[in-house]
């Protein structure tokens, strides 16, 4: 580039070529008197002009095709420009400075094409349209059956020629494609995958088959590749990475670290989590599906847990409350007690006892769901590290509503105060708590059913009390009774301690909702009286299986019941253990108990004298816990105990719905409906009362008030219902609820 200037003249025209650094000369040529000379070369930069789009083509495509942007100031060096469709992100493969070729990205919508360059960006005047290819479809495949690494041909339609842009998979499991078209895919069977149908994804869009590839190889053992951390002390998470995992169900995938089973928390067929359990040693890691194990090539180094103390707490969930199967966030904080102690390591595991998140320090938040509505309490585990014991947060409580809202169960005290002042009704209160709504609580789907799980039918019991727990379908206010016994309820579970067995042996369960379905079961029991008594099973001698606690004329060995078998979570649950002599002592190896029934147990001890007797349950739910005792001639006696543990949350929520079927029948002017809700002492007496009004029934509903609090108990219940009045003030009223003869939960007065 050049221009020429005659003097006088002391300027001239250049036109700029590409962007980027310059060095300007001039020469003078001389005159008559002068001679020439060249002088000092000057710096120059070039910078481009803000891009245009002139235009584009096509003005439509398929993910992964190419389209072109012509226009003006586009930068030839590749990396400074950048383009995005409709905001997606696109890769640039071809530049000038007029045009530009670019791939339309996975992410990219029907929208505007934009072009920035060194900051300055264009947007084109007319959208450019996404267009989506037809779906694929698998017509067959061949062969119909075949061993690991066995080609399969896969025939449909709509497959994509770029091999890179399919995937295939059996059953879930990734395979390798070596060659395609649009009609043809060639796979190979990869190993751990089992029968079922085959898949086909193209650029987002999948096609299952319609029948079974049959793997006829035997399911390998998994393969351990390695995990990470590689060291830690109990309690913290460790990912195993590896192949041949279960996915159906994270039970199916046994983890050991050095033989001590452990708990996993999460299961993918690539990717295990789980965490480090009490007991474990340094040692590999083993993970063991369908009777087949495999063991890391490494060990993972078990850390001594230290000894200073740190603290750990809930600091905030958001939202508060949360909506039912929307997501929350819950951020800990945890701090050394010493302001000079080192930052915590290791994890916190934040749990309501069902739900939970792991939290990897040093990060502080973690995000949890529920899909149970009602007020549950949250908290922290911080598992410690080579520094720091373990420490427990204290309880936070969560509320979780209904995503349609449902009878108002009481507030949150925590979200009143950001009402504004002056008289807020009731009603519109912030922090309402809602029930999970009558279908669930006391009408149900229609669907109901009871069945006895423990004991067993037809099996023997040479004692005549027994516990007694099963399982149940139907609304969380179903009554169950054992033999005319009312039963605690749990999460479709029951139980019945203490059952006096009829001389017939024969168990009734009878199930009861609020209007009054039932339904039965039964079993029979072979048993020749005498009194209560507890399996003891001998591991590895089937002939010395013993039938033995306080069995009256047989040896009593072990002793182990729970003082109250049944509490409300959360709750301690003391048991009673005694050992006969033969077992006791320097008799005695080891004893361990499985509280919640697990598989992983929870202490272990040499000596009964200093074996603790009292264990925390801080979930509800139906538990079977177990003791092993060990003896010194390696002989292993285990005994079990259940233990039901009650949702406190799930029990307000259903007590609150048995005032608003009330309400509801109310407003349906349906006095005998009404009065199914009431205990069958003062039914008749309500029944009247709500008769006599007659059609004003749907007018007394508006005025029956809302749930502000209550409380709960074994077998009574009160709340607190306030109502509005017209001098801006509130009144009040208690309901008394009790667990009928039938079990189920009624009202006795208002």
């Amino acid at each position: 580039m050049s221009c020429t200037i005659s003097l006088p003249s002391n300027s001239c025209v250049m036109t700029s070529g590409s962007a980027g650094p310059r060095s300007i000369s001039a020469w003078y040529g001389g005159d008559t008197t002068y001679a020439g000379f060249d002088a000092d070369t000057v710096p120059h930069t070039i910078s481009l002009g803000p891009p245009t789009i002139t235009s584009f083509w096509p003005p439509s495509g398929l993910v992964g095709s190419t389209a072109s942007i012509t226009g003006t100031n586009f930068d030839i060096n590749i990396g400074n420009d950048i383009v995005a469709f409709n905001g997606a992100p696109a890769v640039i493969t071809f530049v000038t400075a007029t045009r530009l070729d670019v791939i339309v990205p996975s992410a990219a919508t029907t929208g505007l094409i934009q072009v920035t360059v060194g900051g300055r960006s264009v947007q084109s005047n007319s959208n450019f349209t996404v267009t989506e290819s037809p779906p694929p479809t698998i017509t067959s495949f061949t062969p119909g059956s075949g061993i690991y690494g066995a080609p399969v041909t896969i025939y449909g339609n709509n497959f994509n020629a770029t091999l890179a842009n399919n995937s295939v998979s059996f059953n879930g499991t990734p395979a390798t494609l070596t060659s395609t078209t649009t009609t043809q895919l060639v796979a190979n069977v990869p190993s751990w995958a089992t029968t079922g149908p085959i898949q086909v994804n193209v650029l987002g869009r999948t096609a299952t088959s319609a029948t079974n590839f049959v793997v006829t190889s035997p399911l390998p053992a998994p393969n351990v590749s390695g995990f990470a951390p590689m060291s830690g002390v109990v309690g913290i998470p460790v990912t195993i990475t590896g192949q041949g995992f279960n996915t159906a169900a994270i039970t199916n995938n046994i983890v050991r670290f050095n033989g001590e089973p452990a708990f996993v928390m999460q299961a993918g067929a690539t990717q295990l989590v789980a965490l480090v359990p009490q007991g474990a040693t340094t040692g590999p890691v083993s993970v063991t599906v369908s009777g087949q194990t495999g063991v890391s090539a490494s060990s993972f180094t078990v850390v001594p847990i230290g000894t200073e103390s740190a603290e750990v707490a809930i600091a905030s969930v958001s939202a508060e409350p949360s909506i039912g199967g929307q997501s929350f966030t819950v951020q800990i904080a945890g701090t050394p007690v010493s302001p000079s102690g080192p930052t915590p390591t290791g994890a916190v595991t934040v749990s309501d006892g069902i739900h939970g998140c792991l939290i990897a320090l040093p990060a502080t938040t973690c995000t949890a769901m529920q899909a149970e509505v009602g007020e549950t309490t949250l908290f922290a585990r911080y598992t410690g590290d080579e520094t720091y014991a373990p420490a427990d947060s204290p309880n936070f409580p969560h509320i979780t509503n209904p995503a349609t809202s449902t009878e108002i169960c009481g507030f949150d005290p925590r979200t009143v105060p950001n009402d504004p002042p002056g008289f807020v009704p009731i009603g519109q209160l912030s922090g309402a708590v809602y029930t999970a709504g009558q279908a669930q609580n006391i009408t149900g789907n229609g669907s109901l059913n009871v069945t006895i799980d423990s004991p067993e039918e037809g099996s023997s019991s040479p004692g005549d009390i027994v516990d007694v727990v099963g399982t149940f379908t139907g609304p969380v206010n179903t009554g169950i009774t054992i033999n005319g016994i009312p039963a605690k309820t749990v999460n479709g579970r029951f139980m019945v301690p203490n059952v006096r067995l009829p001389k017939a042996g024969t168990l009734e369960a009878v199930a009861t909702t609020l209007p009054g379905v039932t339904a039965t079961a039964s079993i029979t029991l072979n048993h020749s009286g005498g009194k209560s008594i507890a399996p003891i099973d001998v591991e590895g001698d089937p002939k010395a299986k013993i039938d033995c606690l306080a069995c009256g004329n047989a040896e009593s060995l072990i002793s182990f019941h729970a003082e109250q078998p049944i509490g409300m979570a959360p709750a301690t649950i003391t048991f009673d253990i005694e050992l006969h002599e033969s077992l006791a002592g320097s008799n005695l190896q080891s004893i361990r108990i499985d509280t919640d029934g697990d598989g992983v147990f929870d202490i272990t001890s040499t000596s009964i004298d200093e074996f603790p007797r009292s264990f925390g349950y801080s979930k509800p739910g139906l538990f079977k816990a177990t003791l092993e005792v060990t003896s010194n001639t390696r002989r292993t006696y285990t005994v079990t105990q259940w233990v039901l543990i009650r949702s406190a949350a799930v029990e307000r929520g259903m007590l609150c719905d048995v005032y608003g079927y009330v309400k509801k029948k109310f407003v349906e002017a349906d006095a005998s409906g009404a009065g199914l809700a009431y205990d069958e002492s003062v039914r008749p007496r309500y029944v009247a009362a709500f008769t006599a009004l007659g059609a004003n029934m749907s007018t007394v509903a508006t005025q029956l008030g809302t749930i502000a609090s209550g409380f709960i108990g074994p077998e009574y219940a009160e709340i607190l219902v306030m109502r509005d009045n017209a001098d801006l003030t509130r009144s009040g009223y208690h309901i008394q609820l009790v667990q009928d003869a039938n079990g189920v939960w009624r009202i006795r007065g208002m």
